[in-house]
């Protein structure tokens, strides 16, 4: 069954006529709170979750750590709000004057040493974030209400991208827009990540341009 819909504030949306409403397939997790009395649209998040870092490399062991994006055109108060694997007890909560910039990111780590030894150049980073990420979790985002704003649930096993699983590489979000539950909106970014920016397809490589030698 659909990710994100057992007490994780989703809801379950049927694919559509002519399905078997018993078969799990012929559902899918939909927006947070749920969209009564109307038709499935997609979700208006003002934040997401766009990157994801559960398992680092041995070699390089930022700690767990993920990513908050703002997806609004005017900054944002973040004051008060938590961020948690769980309920709204337990997580981590943004000190009062946070804010999250217009289209901005702010990246949330376990430690920040072991963030800062690999990632020394980010600056907007909070942490301690109180609890730790598995292989198999859900990262939630509460208002300074408590009331859920957003969740994703992932994993580390097929279909899911297993290159984030101690092999280097982060869990990127591909659209903001589309199901954030499912494994092909999610792929293997850049190795150690690119906490703080959008993904850059050539991962700060520089690429050479043809001419004549």
């Amino acid at each position: 069954w659909p990710l994100g819909t057992n007490g994780k504030g989703r809801s379950l949306e049927f694919e559509g006529n002519g399905l078997n409403p018993s078969d799990p397939t012929s559902w899918f997790a939909g927006c947070v709170a749920g969209s009564p009395g109307e038709a499935y649209f997609p979700c208006d998040s003002s934040v997401v979750i766009s990157e994801i870092n559960y398992k680092s490399f041995a070699g390089a062991d930022a700690g767990d750590w993920f990513e908050v994006h703002s997806t609004l055109d005017s900054d944002l108060d973040i004051s008060n709000w938590v961020v948690s694997d769980g309920g709204i007890t337990g997580g981590y909560t943004f000190p009062q004057g946070t804010t999250l910039a217009a289209q901005g990111y702010v990246v949330v780590a376990e430690d920040a040493s072991l963030f800062n030894a690999i990632h020394p150049d980010v600056t907007a980073i909070q942490a301690p974030m109180g609890f730790v990420l598995g292989g198999t979790d859900d990262i939630l985002i509460f208002n300074e209400s408590g009331i859920l704003q957003f969740s994703v649930s992932y994993r580390s096993a097929a279909p899911w991208t297993t290159e984030p699983n101690g092999f280097g590489k982060t869990l990127e979000l591909l659209s903001t827009t589309d199901l954030m539950n499912e494994a092909y909106n999610w792929f293997a970014g850049c190795p150690n990540g690119s906490p703080n920016t959008a993904y850059d397809p050539t991962c700060g490589v520089g690429v050479e341009e043809e001419g004549d030698v």
